[in-house]
């Protein structure tokens, strides 16, 4: 229930600071990556759902909330990041736009049988090709480090996704 709570309030905070600071289009799509977790037996895969608001053609802003579930040292853990990431697009939004980016995240961490939460940061970079100006493929690299009090413990993911985008008079 409160996973739950945090994850609702969440999406409301920023649907209501979007909306409410700027107009212009919001984005919503899907995303899986390989990712290598700090401390897991092997990689294993994530899955995000995101939401990105242009701020302008070189900044844009993205909330998200992933899952993804692994073993390690023989413990089922389960993971869900809930982040809020800036980006830069490099050469302005483009049918190509190289971008980057950077956030901090809150980390719902189950192990075995116990929730841990915490608080940390991420990276990343990637490569949106844009055919139209409603929809987009991506590629992404992104480091994460689930644990702010923990920099030494990140993990690293590669995936991609499809974006729609929805152009909103706000």
């Amino acid at each position: 229930m409160k996973i739950r709570s945090v994850i609702f309030i969440t999406i409301v905070l920023l649907v209501f600071a979007a909306s409410n600071i700027f107009a212009g289009k919001l984005k919503v799509g899907g995303k899986a990556s390989t990712y290598n977790p700090p401390g897991a037996d092997n990689s294993t895969y994530m899955i995000e759902v995101t939401a990105n608001y242009s701020i302008s053609d070189y900044f844009s802003a993205q909330g998200s909330i992933g899952w993804t579930t692994y073993k390690s040292g023989g413990e089922d853990v389960t993971q869900i990041p809930v982040t809020l990431d800036g980006i830069y697009h490099i050469f302005g939004r483009k049918t190509f736009d190289p971008y980057a980016g950077a956030g901090i995240g809150y980390y719902i961490t189950k192990v075995g049988s116990e929730n841990e939460s915490t608080f940390g940061f991420q990276v990343f970079g990637g490569l949106e090709f844009r055919p139209s100006s409603d929809f987009g493929v991506s590629v992404e690299v992104k480091y994460r480090v689930p644990d702010i009090s923990n920099p030494d413990q990140g993990g690293v993911s590669f995936g991609g996704g499809v974006t729609g985008e929805i152009e909103l008079d706000l």
